[in-house]
């Protein structure tokens, strides 16, 4: 299987420290009620990399 899902976020679990996440999917959510940028949202499957 291809890496389809790109993170830079080397603090979360999912990531394998190449710039992907390990997950076959993600979920994506608001941090505003009224998200109108990319900004306004975040990903909801991060864990934290203990």
């Amino acid at each position: 299987m291809t890496n389809s899902i790109n993170c830079n976020v080397n603090s979360c679990r999912h990531n394998d420290q190449a710039r992907h996440c390990t997950l076959n999917s993600v979920t994506v959510g608001c941090s505003t009620a009224t998200p109108h940028a990319c900004c306004d949202t975040e990903c909801d499957s991060f864990e934290e990399n203990c």
